[in-house]
């Protein structure tokens, strides 16, 4: 998924979260699935700007943290801006290659998905140990945290869809945010 780049607002995001204390850097590389399959479908023609933001494995509060610093820097933007968090939730590559069921990579996609509708995101952390583990939740479901961050609530969300795979699971799910206010110069949001 080849598209052009936002330098001043990766320069912003960076700079900020540096300034929080937040343990974030620029970097040049591709992009991987958790950015081309969304942009795939939500900006097909390729011509919008994009700002991949990939996710260390850091402590889920300074995760939540990073969500917050993304938000305040979004907010301050003249453009609109679409955040889009991209990642599965059970994710076993070695079950995909050999096409090997998981069943407890479904159940912990059932119970994942179920904290999510109900806007209960501690659930999250209380899904039996032994699911998870056979699982393998992708990046310990990190980048959900920064999503918990940028919401700013535990914020229920609704399912679109769901598509489980053998050890992996997609879900496609929205949530409302708070009105935001449109930043210096900019048209209404």
């Amino acid at each position: 998924y080849d598209c052009v780049g936002h330098p001043a607002l990766a320069r912003a995001l960076v700079d900020a979260g540096a300034r929080a204390g937040v343990r974030v850097g620029p970097a040049e590389r591709g992009v991987d699935s958790g950015v081309t399959v969304p942009l795939h479908f939500l900006l097909p023609r390729r011509n919008e700007p994009v700002v991949p933001l990939s996710v260390a494995s850091r402590p889920a509060l300074e995760c939540r943290a990073w969500g917050r610093i993304v938000r305040q820097v979004l907010e301050t933007r003249p453009e609109r801006i679409v955040f889009v968090v991209g990642g599965l939730l059970s994710h076993d590559p070695h079950a995909w290659s050999f096409q090997r069921e998981v069943p407890e990579a479904r159940v912990f996609d059932e119970q994942a998905l179920a904290a999510l509708v109900a806007g209960t995101w501690d659930a999250l952390s209380r899904i039996d140990a032994r699911v998870a583990e056979r699982a393998h939740p992708e990046a310990e479901l990190r980048h959900l945290d920064v999503l918990r961050g940028f919401l700013g609530t535990d914020a229920p969300g609704r399912v679109l869809c769901y598509e489980p795979g053998p050890g992996v699971g997609a879900a496609l799910v929205v949530f409302e945010t708070a009105a935001v206010e449109a930043g210096p110069g900019s048209p209404a949001r």
